[in-house]
């Protein structure tokens, strides 16, 4: 009786070391984890009644005895001068058998045996083309009929080429035929092919993981191809509800165009679920529909488009989808979207709205810190990963109630365009070192109060709303020149608070601006307060932040008081609840009532006397302008001069000024919160505020009357611009026509309530619960301290904008003369640049300095693809974190429905008018928009007194500012949202 029999010929060398105990022939090479060429070659020929298999090699053969055991063997001796066909003549063949000969470094599916097997001739030679386009044949089928002629061609071409391999038999006999086996086999050396065996289309790419992958359960699956279907569509209704008998089933697309390695279909065909298997009409309706959704964006439907039908879980749990690398720059994170909430299988894919989380996993996180389900499907990415040997995969997949792991689908990520070009080393070094960082900077201070502390991009100076969450160097560094170092300390000093100098304030984390969190909490302590206190207040406080993050734009407000306000109440329960004294907590209610009552009484350090300080800083920057300067060093000493200037002059009585700004809001909430002002009344006290946008807007529009020339106008305003501290950011006065020159002014015609017109009715209410708080101030000077701190920071804000661009200017002046762009500077450290004010440049300066900017553009590439939460509690979250949902500051009580537009950080002259407008991070420079009528504003980044928060609400716009990055990417991607202030609310319509 004829037998069926397999020859592996293993002649050549693997992998090789100089230890050869580490050594490996081809056949042993690990394809993926730890399955080898010669597991998958077993795998596929299983099932196909093979009687024995035998295994011809020189080369580490004990290497495979050990490994199989249970194969035959025959070694050959002179492996290395001998190819394909000597290995061959060295087998006993046995004449009436079948014989399917294959290469020990040929990986194969089963898909690819039976294509062979199909073949009713002697002789079939399975080939496969690799990368680059040349045919190899892997594997010769050799019938009992074929196999005297075979055997006979093999001696005759072996004894004219000893290293003749399988491919040299092509085409040397009468009756034989070749197989491409292109995508159902390749070498294992062509890498790019091994990878493609797994994504022929999605049916094809479950049913071969179903056998191999470990981590999670791939589901029996019935896959027919639209030909199939129109010719045979009852006998696969048959067949499928043969194969599933009960329940309800998954129809899925799995068209030839979906799984393509240069782009992904994920989601742009249809699946179908809750189709009844017992029903027959919705089987065929679902298939149908399947097929019809090829049809989209214009395309054909092809007869080789496949569907899949699957088993369809019904206890689900939680589902979702989870890319191996970061979807939008490809870098090495694990990015998992998931959904535990619907108990649906198809929230994520499909897109319908539903809340989700949304994790980042680099690639070198230690497995002990993840949640359970997060470490399994990371488990899952890596098992996938090695066994398609790509490393950038798109993963379907659910949890069921009983916690079982289902694979639901895996394709390839689309390549499109990485914006990350850098050795994936390069980030993960800066992970690792962000994570020491931290680490270090984390333990006690023998200065500030407190055992830990936290960073956070938004609290106090809140760098993310100024700078952005990615700075280049230079805005990076000015900023921590003039905000992060002394003087913003001394100056809450000068009031009364805690001096924390030399504490900086702002740190850099893998080059990404945050706040350290303890510093900035014990710079709001009053100075006199106890240390023993004062450190387990402050360490409650940032336990409760870290407890909840949504914080963390309103520490000053919900965490830590600056000042003794209506809600005092709510901090002593907060203290109490942390084990205070009463008497302790007594004692720091009286030195905050002291400190506030100082402030309020605006005597000592009043705010007419802080204005006129910034704004002598317009006559010093006039004496800087006139010092002749004619060479880079000159303007580099200019430019140090200014930054000397703004820090001694301008930060100081701006910090003042913002903390008495921030003081007015916390009490003006607080008299919202207890009752004694309406939410009403504050919006109509806010509107009542003049600041510069208001003089801003009636400027615009006597600018575009012809009452105001462009040139008074552009002296007056041309300083300001988007991004204040980039660089390549254009300012109003040369990027005029971009950003004046569009629009039409008038948006703000509705507001009813003029400057100066707001009287609270609750004054006398106001005055008997100041007095019942201890304030030594009536409620009529409060809201006139109030009105007057709002204005005076908005006002030093914009006098302080001009020292920033002179300087700016005095920078791109230094790259003028020795030939660096402005691109070039803004990868520069400022201090790259204000070194060589006292010092002589020399030829070589200028090239060394394009070599830096050089070094730290790419450098900035890490800093961009570095995933950080926008709030660090510890040091393991640069690792591994869960990106918060943050809640809004709504502006306004209105409620409005509007199409959304995305604002850069230049205009592109579209139509702002009646818009929803979204930006990202709203510094002064964006005050433009206010010459459009916009309907409405929501920003990603900033707090209740940020600087958007206050202009919105002085023109009673409809905004939710610092929706935070899960909510502000929903609403970037929609077209149309609904921004419902009353209620604090922010839908998505279309």
């Amino acid at each position: 009786m004829s037998q069926f029999k397999a020859v592996i010929l293993g002649a050549s060398a693997g992998k090789r070391f100089v230890d050869s105990s580490k050594s490996t022939p081809s056949v042993l090479t690990t394809v993926e984890k730890d399955r080898s060429v010669l597991s998958w070659i077993r795998q596929a020929l299983n099932g196909r009644e093979i009687s024995d298999t035998v295994y011809v090699g020189g080369y580490h053969i004990e290497k495979v005895v050990d490994n199989a055991p249970d194969l035959s063997f025959v070694f050959q001796k002179n492996w290395q001068s001998e190819g394909d066909l000597g290995a061959f003549n060295l087998v006993k063949l046995e004449q009436g058998n079948d014989y399917l000969v294959l290469r020990g470094d040929f990986v194969l599916l089963p898909g690819a045996v039976d294509r062979l097997l199909e073949m009713d001739l002697p002789v079939v030679f399975g080939a496969t083309n690799t990368s680059g386009q040349v045919s190899i044949t892997g594997a010769v089928l050799v019938r009992a009929t074929g196999l005297q002629e075979f055997s006979n061609k093999v001696g005759e071409i072996f004894a004219q080429n000893p290293k003749a391999g399988l491919s040299d038999l092509a085409g040397q006999f009468q009756t034989s035929a070749t197989v491409d086996l292109s995508g159902e086999a390749a070498f294992v050396q062509d890498q790019l092919a091994v990878s493609r065996l797994v994504f022929r289309g999605k049916g094809q790419t479950l049913e071969q993981l179903r056998q191999l992958t470990r981590t999670a359960i791939v589901l029996e699956q019935t896959r027919f191809t639209v030909a199939q279907w129109r010719d045979s569509r009852q006998e696969l209704i048959d067949c499928i509800q043969q194969e599933i008998p009960d329940g309800p089933v998954v129809v899925r697309s799995s068209s030839t165009s979906e799984d393509l390695l240069s782009t992904s279909g994920a989601g742009r065909f249809q699946s179908i679920l809750d189709v009844n298997v017992r029903d027959s009409v919705q089987i065929a309706q679902a298939v149908d529909t399947v097929i019809e959704s090829y049809t989209r964006d214009g395309r054909t439907v092809k007869d080789a488009d496949e569907i899949l039908v699957q088993p369809q879980v019904t206890d689900v749990a939680s589902s979702g989808v989870m890319f191996s690398r970061d979807l939008e720059i490809k870098a090495p994170y694990h990015t998992i979207n998931i959904d535990r909430h619907s108990k649906r299988p198809d929230v994520v894919t499909s897109g319908t709205a539903g809340h989700l989380d949304t994790s980042f996993v680099a690639w070198n996180a230690d497995r002990d810190l993840l949640p359970d389900d997060i470490r399994r499907l990371v488990c899952l990415a890596e098992e996938l990963m090695e066994l398609t040997q790509l490393d950038a995969l798109d993963i379907e997949f659910l949890f069921d109630s009983r916690q079982e792991l289902y694979l639901l689908q895996v394709r390839p990520m689309p390549l499109g365009h990485s914006s990350y070009s850098l050795a994936d080393t390069d980030l993960l070094d800066t992970v690792s070192e962000a994570r020491r960082f931290i680490a270090q900077n984390s333990g006690p201070s023998p200065i500030l109060a407190g055992s830990t502390t936290i960073f956070g991009n938004m609290p106090d100076w809140n760098p993310a709303e100024m700078i952005g969450k990615t700075p280049r160097p230079l805005a990076l560094s000015l900023y921590q020149a003039l905000i992060g170092d002394f003087h913003w300390a001394s100056a809450r000093a000068d009031i009364g608070y805690r001096d924390v100098t030399p504490e900086p304030l702002v740190v850099a984390i893998g080059g990404k601006p945050y706040i350290d969190v303890r510093t900035s909490l014990n710079s709001f302590l009053p100075a006199s307060i106890d240390r023993e206190f004062a450190g387990a207040w402050i360490d409650d406080c940032l336990a409760r932040l870290a407890a909840r993050p949504e914080l963390h734009d309103k520490v000053e407000f919900e965490v830590l008081p600056t000042c003794l306000a209506f809600d005092w109440d709510v901090h002593h329960g907060h203290m109490r609840a942390a084990g205070l004294s009463a008497s302790a907590i007594d004692q720091y209610r009286a030195q905050l009532a002291k400190l506030t009552s100082t402030i309020l009484r605006d005597r000592e350090i009043p705010i007419s006397k802080l204005l006129a300080d910034v704004q002598g800083l317009e006559s010093i920057h006039q004496l800087r302008r006139q010092d002749g300067a004619d060479s880079a060093g000159a303007f580099a000493r200019r430019a140090q001069l200014l930054l000397i200037d703004c820090g001694r002059y301008g930060l100081r009585p701006f910090s003042i000024l913002a903390r008495y700004a921030f003081i007015s809001l916390a009490i003006l909430k607080s008299l919202v919160s207890s009752g004694v002002l309406s939410r009403s009344d504050m919006d109509r006290f806010l509107q009542s505020i003049p600041t510069v946008a208001s003089e801003f807007t009636s400027d615009l529009e006597a600018l575009r009357s012809g009452a105001m020339s462009k040139e008074l106008f552009v002296e007056q305003y041309g300083h300001l611009r988007p991004n204040s501290y980039e660089i390549t950011s254009p300012n109003y006065a040369s990027g005029f026509e971009r950003y004046i020159g569009q629009g039409e002014a008038g948006l703000f015609a509705g507001n009813d309530c003029k400057p100066g017109r707001f009287e609270p009715n609750a004054s006398n209410e106001a005055d008997q619960a100041l007095q019942s708080l201890g304030l030594e101030v009536s409620a009529g000077q409060l809201f006139e301290f109030m009105r007057a701190a709002i204005a005076g920071r908005e006002k030093a804000k914009f006098e302080f904008m001009k020292s920033v661009n002179s300087i700016l200017e005095s920078i791109t002046k230094f790259g003028e003369f020795i030939g660096l762009s402005t691109g070039e500077l803004s990868h520069l450290h400022v201090n790259e640049v204000l070194q060589h004010a006292k010092s002589s440049m020399n030829g070589s300066s200028a090239s060394h300095l394009k070599r830096q900017a050089s070094f730290k553009k790419k450098q900035m590439e890490v800093t961009r693809a570095f995933r950080t939460p926008d709030l660090i509690r510890h040091a393991d979250e640069v690792l591994y974190f869960e990106q918060e949902t943050w809640k809004p500051n709504f502006v306004t009580q209105k409620t409005l429905q509007a199409e959304v537009v995305d604002l850069p950080g230049e205009p592109d002259n579209r139509n702002l008018e009646g818009k929803i407008v979204l930006i990202q991070a709203a510094d002064p420079g964006y005050d433009w928009i206010f010459g459009h009528r916009i309907a409405g504003l929501i920003t990603e980044y900033g707090g209740i007194g940020s600087h958007m928060a206050i202009r919105a609400a002085e023109f009673s716009l409809p905004a939710a500012i610092g929706c935070g990055g899960v909510l502000f990417e929903q609403v970037r991607n929609a077209r149309r949202v609904e921004l419902d202030c009353a209620n604090e609310r922010l839908k998505v319509l279309a």
